[in-house]
């Protein structure tokens, strides 16, 4: 069963699809749809996430029905609460959970709808609470009920970071910082566990209008402006750039000011109540891109700043530093330990859950597999001993007569060899097979077909560039598809240009300046 997981994000929706393979993953597809690029294409649509669950309905429709579905609830959906409960009892821990959330919401439980992820300690247990009201859930998840486009996950971004710490087995005393369009989500990690997190509203979204503002351009040229040529400078490289480059990092500056004091305010805020003082941040996310800002951070916070270690557990990942699909693919992750991670499809949702079976549950199923298990096997051991003796003298008789064969060309030392080594028999016909094989396939090589001709076609047309990637190819014998992706679109729109004068047959070029993807197709003569 493939998985798809599904990041929700102010700016674009991220799908990742992969397929489990033994104790690996496989990348089978990935895609990100842009909301601004989309939003003409849905004019009834008004608002952010009726746009963002419309586009998910859309793609989990398009996909077969028994793909398991992951996705998280948005931010501003939720509440968290870390709770710490003495005990040894994860059942009495389970039903002390509801006591210790209700005196700290502002609502009544009764109109609350949360999930836990619970963690064993020597004599305690730290619970990590997600909370949102009842009736936004049941409206959230009845969207995509109505759409026959159910989830089987819904869980949180918090905890999707919990697992993902657990996976990678984070030992650092250190502070996630996820820099996303309109909020940077913080999470602070200690002894393997995140025991608080925050929210600033300074973000991508923030510096596209400052710089829309300042230069007095639209809003979609900052945005581009800011993919392309957008810097942090710190203090002492301020004197060493031009005037205009100056004034961009002051301006810059000014944008993220609040979240250094932020940051600055939460550290205390850590160092007074765990008595540890953080070690690292760690950035990702689209907003993370921008060129220093790693060096901008550790110059006014004092404490080191590296990108978040990417997850290599997918097979076919070839763009694994992709900072845009860290959280999609930490999702897709998380399904190897599935009840690592928090899932709101509890309760009155959750028969509409396809959640992976209870350990107890599987417990009894597996002793009674193993039961029956047993009684097949004795079964067909009784078998070989009562039945198939006779069978195996007959077919000895049968091959032995066709051994004798002419038309085989056995030596007599391969047919008597066969009573005490049939190997050495089977070899030796293996190899006569594999002449013959090699004869039929010689007479057919003159009809074959070179699969590979219009691929080796592109790359001549098309100069090597590392920049730009070759995300999907497809020949049919009669059409060529392509698509190349690339971080740097003005990389696209040079290869766009060097396409259209090719001269290749039946060439139609999908681009769009700004884009990262670019599509194309031609006739293969």
């Amino acid at each position: 069963m493939n998985i798809l997981a599904i990041d929700i994000g102010a700016y674009s929706v991220k799908f990742i699809e992969v397929r489990p393979e033994r104790k690996n993953y496989v990348l089978v597809e990935k895609q990100e749809i842009i909301l601004e690029e989309v939003k003409p294409h849905y004019p009834h649509i008004t608002n952010l996430s009726d746009l963002q669950k419309e586009i998910i309905s859309n793609y989990i429709q398009k996909k077969p029905n028994d793909i398991r579905v992951i996705m998280q609830m948005p931010n501003e959906m939720l509440t968290t609460r870390y709770l710490e409960i003495p005990g040894t009892s994860k059942r009495k821990t389970e039903q002390i959970i509801p006591f210790q959330l209700e005196e700290n919401l502002p609502y009544s439980l009764n109109n609350a709808h949360f999930s836990s992820r619970i963690n064993k300690k020597s004599n305690s247990f730290s619970v990590l609470s997600n909370i949102t009201q009842f009736n936004v859930f049941k409206d959230f998840f009845g969207y995509f009920e109505t759409k026959e486009a159910q989830p089987s996950i819904v869980t949180s971004e918090v905890s999707v970071m919990q697992a993902y710490v657990d996976h990678i087995r984070m030992n650092d005393t250190c502070c996630i910082i996820d820099l996303g369009h309109k909020t940077t989500k913080v999470y602070f990690v200690q002894n393997r566990q995140i025991v608080s997190n925050h929210t600033s509203y300074v973000a991508g979204n923030a510096i596209n209008e400052v710089i829309a503002r300042t230069y007095q351009i639209s809003l979609e040229n900052a945005i581009i402006y800011k993919h392309e040529n957008a810097f942090m400078l710190n203090d002492e490289q301020l004197e060493e750039v031009s005037p205009e480059q100056k004034g961009f990092a002051l301006l810059m500056k000014q944008v993220f000011n609040p979240l250094i004091l932020d940051l600055k305010r939460w550290e205390i805020g850590h160092r007074v109540k765990f008595g540890t003082s953080i070690d690292k941040f760690y950035i990702f996310g689209g907003t993370s891109s921008i060129n220093n800002i790693d060096n901008f951070i550790y110059y006014h916070t004092g404490i080191p700043v590296e990108t978040l270690p990417p997850l290599l557990d997918l097979k076919n990942d070839y763009t694994a530093h992709d900072k845009n699909f860290y959280l999609a693919k930490m999702m897709a992750i998380s399904q190897k330990a599935p009840s690592s991670i928090i899932n709101f499809l509890t309760g009155k949702f959750q028969t509409a859950s396809n959640a992976f079976i209870s350990v107890h549950s599987a417990v009894f199923i597996w002793v009674r597999t193993t039961f029956i298990a047993l009684l097949l096997i004795l079964g067909l051991v009784g078998e070989r001993f009562i039945f198939l003796q006779k069978q195996n003298a007959d077919a000895d008789k049968k091959i032995k007569a066709l051994l004798n064969r002419g038309n085989l060309a056995l030596s007599a030392p391969d047919r008597k060899a066969y009573d005490k080594n049939p190997n050495r028999v089977l070899n030796v016909l293996k190899k006569k097979n594999k002449i013959v094989k090699d004869e039929v396939s010689s007479i057919l090589s003159s009809q074959s077909v070179n699969a590979l001709r219009p691929l080796a076609l592109l790359s001549k047309t098309i100069n090597n560039n590392p920049k730009v990637n070759l995300e999907k190819f497809t020949s049919d014998g009669f059409e060529v598809k392509a698509v190349f992706s690339s971080l740097e679109p003005v990389e696209l729109e040079n290869m766009e240009k060097v396409l259209k004068g090719s001269g290749l047959p039946g060439l139609v070029v999908n681009y769009k300046p700004g884009q990262a993807t670019l599509e194309l197709q031609f006739e293969d003569k």
